[in-house]
């Protein structure tokens, strides 16, 4: 079984395992793979919010160099 520990953007710095895992390259890029995933989100003003920081704190991440 194959499992990786990752880092929840926008969520307090919590961790966990998971064993599905997507790379994130841009949010454009995940609307596309995922044109559905919005519809859930739009019933709540606070996630939405939430999903956007999430986003943008993502694709900060994206910058740094390792």
């Amino acid at each position: 079984m194959f499992a990786l520990h990752v880092r929840f953007c926008n969520y307090y710095g919590q961790r966990s395992w998971v064993k599905t895992i997507e790379k994130y390259c841009s949010k454009q890029d995940f609307l596309s793979k995922h044109p559905d995933c919005m519809v859930s989100l739009k019933k709540s003003k606070k996630e939405m919010i939430s999903w956007h920081a999430a986003v943008e704190e993502a694709d900060r991440l994206m910058t740094l160099n390792r």
